[in-house]
């Protein structure tokens, strides 16, 4: 059953003897499913105890199909394998060393967020001013160093003038407030099981527990993943990693890509495996990823292929403007939904930047075409739901000052900025944390504050110790639900704002219900307040995605790493901005930008769109686009372009075109102007899937003011403007309960009333 389904590739990596192992894992070609069976394998067959097994992942939603598909394979047994990110299993080990290493058991993991909180009260503390030296800049600089396993010492020696100096004085205040809060932040959960691992003894415990390692995408790993991986493998050598150096795309993030390239320069005796049969895409979506790739040279080599169908050519499609690309998103999408009878979320919409997602938005929510967009705010990072953690962080470490200045008015208790002040000065006087100065002050010692203030911290701490006083005994959710009531945080919300207070607080009704997830699943002992934070503090941009959503998904690129669907559009693909101009003029930011182009290509099963403007708004006007290098990369044969949106008479190279905008360069891949399998082809020509939509519904007697119309979500209303004409006609619509919204009027069956 374990070898079952499996090609001859996968089963030789799956049945591998022993000994450093390297799969190169192509896109599409079953690396998970290797992954689990090869641990299956061990369990199984070699009779490997589960316990020894390490096996690492990036995401939680990976872990977590892992473990999953693991149990499925050998039983119950497989959920006591040693599965998750490198974060979550160096907090792990945290956990179980943290009286060798001097810090508390229970400790904080402090986010982005919270370390920049951090960062400011060290800077305010060492009265360095947040405007002339802002604390994102330190925490990037730190970051950066704890990356590269460098101390605040280590900085010290290198030093070379006043930034230097003053970086190694704030690191050093900010890894001791940290430690006096009973925190790490997501660097130290890499960074001390490295240290950890350099005390011999400890090193050799660890290697004999973890007897097997296995790592998925080990192309992303960084210095610190790579000198844990080593130390604990070095002995044994049973190191078995899945990656994929043509997908290597977050050198940004710290990624290494020598750590896959130099594997056998590490490991002489490794084995290497090539996993080059694609179950995903088909044919001329391979062909066409395959001919960009070959472009890169800081590569080990691999040509996917596959026994799916031809499938259609890479359509490249030239548009006049931003607005007119998401224009025709929309339409693709629509059309294929409404005469394909696609759903929604089989499409993807990708972007180099973030910000090329808002016109994209505007235009689907005109448009009345439901999305979601991963990697925007996250669901943690939203501040109702921030403030709701940030009480259960206090619970579970009182000396966590960050979580408790969050929510010490949260809601409002008029403790003044005097009243915190006075607290914070104790505080720092006494050496301990903020909540232990607020119980000083609540019996008249410490901070020496009025009565009506000391009442008011006298209720905050009342608050925080009855719901402490349930920890023991109850679940997270039962412990939130006491605090939510107390404090009465939904009153506080409809004070607050009453048109934001439902959304708030139904994201609030949503935390609750994933608690209780948490609380219900099967193979969890620990369903309290730390065990939930350890999780949600873990949690990564794709562990949020909703696969089953039935909505059109937008995304930047790398968010899409690791997904996949039916149909991939990518927009933007124009010089500057894919390849980034950041990147495009270094040699090796250029490779990553065409491992990124390639990732985008290989998400697709069906059909792959790519859109490039004329031109783009920047800082506020508006400048010409090139198409990008990699279109012409493409190998002609497998691309079909068009041009949407010009006119169809042009002048000839370096002219104006009627419509002012100049001539550029082919969009199309080189062979384009004597065929070579390539078709251009002007916008009367569009294909089906870019129809012109016949005027339904669209009449002057349906779309004049005053008519009564059914839209088929929101129900009956009344048109009460009209804009624009033909496909930019929007009508704004009064319905049922006051509620106005204003929509494209192509795109939205409307029914008339009489």
């Amino acid at each position: 059953m374990i070898l079952e389904g499996l090609n001859p590739p996968q089963r030789e990596a799956v049945e591998h003897e022993g000994g450093p192992l390297l799969v190169l894992a192509g896109a599409g070609s079953g690396k998970t499913r290797v992954l689990t069976r090869r641990v299956a394998w061990l369990i199984g067959v070699r009779g490997v105890h589960p316990g020894s097994i390490l096996a690492v992942t990036f995401t939680n939603k990976a872990a977590g199909e892992m473990k999953e598909r693991i149990s499925s394979l050998v039983g119950g047994t497989g959920l006591n394998v040693w599965i998750g990110t490198f974060h979550a299993i160096g907090a792990r080990i945290l956990r179980r060393e943290a009286d060798r290493i001097g810090i508390a058991r229970d400790f904080s993991i402090f986010d982005r967020a919270d370390s920049i909180s951090a960062l400011k009260r060290v800077l305010a503390d060492l009265r360095v001013s947040p405007k002339e030296h802002p604390p994102e800049r330190f925490l990037s600089v730190i970051t950066r160093a704890k990356n590269d396993l460098e101390t605040p010492d280590d900085l010290e020696r290198e030093a070379e003038g006043p930034w230097d100096r003053l970086v190694v004085r704030v690191f050093r205040a900010y890894d001791e407030s940290l430690r006096a809060q009973g925190a790490l932040d997501f660097d130290d959960l890499l960074v001390l099981p490295v240290q950890l691992l350099r005390d011999e003894d400890t090193r050799l415990r660890y290697g004999s527990l973890f007897a097997h390692v296995l790592v998925d995408e080990y192309q992303d790993t960084n210095r610190c993943q790579y000198e844990f991986l080593h130390a604990v493998a070095r002995d044994h050598r049973r190191l078995f990693v899945v990656g994929d150096d043509d997908q290597s795309i977050y050198r940004w993030r710290g990624a290494d890509l020598s750590n896959i390239l130099d594997f056998e320069s590490d490991f002489p005796d490794a084995s290497t495996i090539r996993l080059e049969q694609n179950y995903r895409s088909t044919k001329t979506i391979l062909l066409a990823a395959n001919s960009v790739i070959r472009h890169n040279e800081g590569r080990k080599g691999k040509e996917l292929w596959t026994e799916n169908d031809t499938g259609e050519p890479v359509l490249v499609l030239e548009v006049p403007d931003e607005q007119a690309e998401a224009m025709a998103v929309l339409k693709i999408i629509t059309a294929a939904v409404e005469e394909e009878d696609r759903s929604p979320d089989e499409f993807v919409v990708l972007y180099r930047t973030n910000a090329q997602s808002r016109v994209l938005e505007n235009t689907f929510q005109l448009g009345g075409l439901a999305y979601q967009v991963v990697g925007g705010q996250r669901f943690y990072e939203r501040r109702e739901i921030k403030d709701v953690i940030a009480y259960l962080r206090l619970l579970a470490n009182p000396n966590d000052d960050v979580a408790v200045r969050r929510v010490i008015n949260v809601p409002p208790r008029g403790l003044g900025r005097k009243t915190l002040e006075d607290l914070e000065a104790d505080r720092a006087g006494g050496g301990g944390s903020l909540l232990g100065a607020m119980r000083r002050a609540a019996v008249g010692e410490g901070a020496p504050l009025r009565p009506t203030a000391r009442a008011k911290v006298r209720d905050f701490l009342e608050v925080v110790d009855r719901a402490a006083s349930r920890m023991e005994g109850d679940s997270v959710a039962e412990v939130t639900e006491r605090i939510l009531t107390d404090v009465e945080y939904a009153v506080y919300l409809e004070r607050e704002s009453e048109r934001e207070a439902s959304t708030r607080w139904e994201n609030v009704l949503e935390l609750l219900a994933a608690m209780q997830e948490f609380a219900d699943s099967p193979d969890r002992e620990d369903t309290g307040v730390v065990a939930f934070l350890e999780e949600v503090s873990l949690l990564t941009d794709l562990d949020e995605y909703e696969e089953e959503a039935p909505k059109v998904t937008l995304m930047t690129l790398h968010n899409a790493k690791g997904l996949e669907f039916p149909w991939v559009i990518i927009t933007g693909i124009e010089e500057g901005l894919f390849p980034h101009a950041n990147s495009a003029y270094e040699p090796e930011g250029l490779e990553e930008e065409r491992r990124l182009f390639y990732v985008g290509l290989t998400r697709a099963h069906l059909r792959v769109v790519l859109l490039h403007a004329g031109r783009r708004r920047r800082f506020g006007g508006y400048g010409d686009c090139m198409p990008s290098r990699f279109l012409e990369e493409i190998d002609p044969d497998h691309v079909e372009c068009r041009t949407l949106g010009f006119p169809a008479r042009r002048r000839s190279e370096g002219g104006e075109a009627a419509s002012g905008v100049p001539w550029r360069r082919s969009a199309c891949p080189s062979g384009a102007a004597s065929g070579g399998g390539v078709r251009r082809v002007a916008v009367e020509d569009a294909p089906d899937y870019l129809p012109s939509y016949e005027e339904e519904n669209q009449d002057g007697d349906v779309v004049r003011p005053g008519v009564r119309v059914r839209h088929p979500s929101w129900g009956e209303g009344v048109v009460e403007t009209v804009e624009g004409s033909g496909e930019r006609l929007k009508l704004t619509i009064r319905f049922r309960g006051g509620v106005r919204k204003k929509i494209l009027a192509r795109y939205v069956k409307l029914e008339r009333l009489p």
